[in-house]
């Protein structure tokens, strides 16, 4: 598709030049994420409907607004689908996430993590990165992904479901995304009519007591049987787990044992083809999972790969790129301590 023609370098380009205004103006970053990923969308708005509707975003001053909406209205998107524009809404909040912006960036689920699981309830939304990807994987089926596809999730944060409904809206999708405690409520009363459940439910994987001698701190087996009870009886579940999940004595390694004994797998993925691939996969014996207290993490059996030497990588250069960053992040460094000092001054601190 042309207009995907060197689309990686206008998100880098557009972010590094918001990211740039960020960092001369007093804003830290959770302050500035949310009008950002506003305007972003308000942009798509302009390229579809030609209009920007009349939105007051006051937690920016004036002059940093107008710098913002120069900065993302480059050439290159005047003629462009709303594709892109999802494309770019989802860069954006993948860098905002990395800086922690809001929720601790807990509320986005990286794409690429996102696409291992893709290949539909999702109890805990986010940004709702889960919706997107099984979209773009019914697409790439030459289906239409609203035809076949109907989204319903959950999410206790309002502002996070905001975010979730602008990015199905630049993806050109529809989804009913209830504001509940997924715990206790079920809005769309969807217990076992589900056919696909997705989700990466927030760390730490505990549940909330009344008081704290009722709390649970680790509630991973809780949230598995929680994802099951949706499935229809041809469902399938896909969710990001805690590492530990895997691994963990006492009575989640109970629970993995009668997993292997029932013959779950097998049960649930009966025509699966598998094979032995160095530092990715590896087809074992119940025997030598007993021998690992039935421990399900990969590295214990997988191993790893050997690296492939790169004949064309130059050291030299990419130590000289590497300084050249250092220095450009010591100096920013340098500005924000001065930045600091200023608002400890302006305090009486």
């Amino acid at each position: 598709m042309p207009q995907l023609e060197h689309i990686e370098a206008i998100e880098k380009r557009l972010w590094n030049a918001a990211d740039t205004l960020r960092a001369n103006s007093n804003y830290a970053s959770n302050e500035y994420f949310l009008p950002v990923m506003g305007l972003v969308f308000l942009r798509h708005a302009y390229s579809r409907y030609l209009a920007v509707p009349k939105t007051e975003y006051q937690e920016l001053d004036n002059v940093l607004l107008g710098q913002l909406l120069c900065t993302l209205n480059p050439d290159e998107l005047k003629k462009v689908s709303g594709d892109i524009f999802g494309r770019i809404y989802e860069f954006f909040l993948t860098q905002f996430a990395d800086q922690k912006a809001h929720d601790g960036g807990e509320f986005f689920t990286p794409i690429s993590l996102v696409s291992l699981i893709a290949h539909v309830l999702d109890p805990a939304t986010g940004s709702g990165g889960m919706f997107v990807q099984s979209a773009r994987i019914v697409e790439e089926q030459g289906q239409n992904p609203t035809d076949r596809l109907t989204f319903r999730g959950l999410e206790k944060n309002a502002t996070t479901i905001r975010l979730a409904k602008m990015n199905l809206a630049v993806h050109g999708l529809e989804g009913d995304i209830q504001r509940a405690i997924t715990y206790y409520e079920d809005p769309h009363e969807q217990v076992g009519k589900a056919d696909k459940v997705k989700t990466d439910p927030r760390l730490p994987f505990g549940l909330p007591g009344v008081n704290k001698k009722d709390k649970v701190s680790n509630g991973n087996y809780i949230w598995i049987s929680y994802f099951y009870s949706y499935l229809n009886e041809g469902g399938r579940a896909g969710f990001v787990m805690s590492s530990r999940a895997s691994s963990a004595g006492g009575g989640e390694a109970k629970v993995r044992y009668f997993w292997k004994q029932a013959r779950w797998p097998a049960e649930r993925f009966p025509e699966a083809k598998l094979c032995d691939v160095e530092g990715l996969g590896k087809l074992v014996d119940r025997a030598e999972i007993a021998a690992n207290d039935w421990s399900l993490t990969p590295g214990r059996y997988v191993g790893v790969a050997p690296e492939e030497e790169d004949e064309d990588f130059d050291f030299e250069e990419a130590l000289r790129e590497i300084h050249v960053e250092l220095e450009d992040l010591n100096a920013e460094a340098v500005k924000l301590a001065a930045t600091i000092k200023n608002n400890f001054e302006e305090l009486g601190i």
